[in-house]
């Protein structure tokens, strides 16, 4: 099973956010272009800076500032799956929550936020259709490989 998947593994690894902060510094720093990811995430979504926004997999809050600094109307939820990631996120509505069975009735959200994160998902379609639930307007899923790992192939 890839580690990305492993229930345990993830657990390990994703106590905390000191795991998660490692590998997006190391990105940040060797990346070649140097691209301010989160920014170029928002130049592409199309927020008006309203909404009610649902951050799925948010861990540590990467998008949190940046969000806020454009947006500071904007509704936001931070959701990971581990509690211990979004300690040091100062967003005030933080959930602790799987995204394969999200705890929101259908269309709570004008936009879901996921990044980075879709590669943990044993049941992606499952995932996927959470969130297309839960959203009523738009749903942002930026894949960016962060980790090398063995392709699968699944439908929705």
């Amino acid at each position: 099973m890839f580690t990305g998947q492993d229930p345990d593994a993830i657990q390990r690894q994703y106590a905390d956010d000191n795991y998660l902060r490692v590998m997006q510094d190391t990105h940040d720093q060797y990346s070649s272009p140097a691209i301010d990811f989160p920014n170029w995430v928002l130049d592409r979504c199309g927020l008006r800076g309203d909404e009610h926004l649902l951050d799925v997999g948010a861990g540590a809050g990467r998008y949190y500032q940046p969000l806020l600094a454009r947006y500071p109307s904007l509704h936001y939820t931070a959701l990971d799956i581990s509690p211990g990631m979004m300690t040091g996120l100062s967003a005030v509505q933080r959930i602790a929550a799987d995204a394969a069975a999200l705890p929101f009735a259908s269309g709570t959200f004008d936009v879901i936020l996921a990044n980075h994160m879709l590669y943990h998902l044993p049941n992606i379609a499952s995932g996927l259709r959470e969130t297309q639930r839960i959203s009523n307007q738009m749903v942002c899923w930026w894949l960016r490989p962060i980790v090398l790992a063995p392709c699968r192939s699944w439908s929705s």
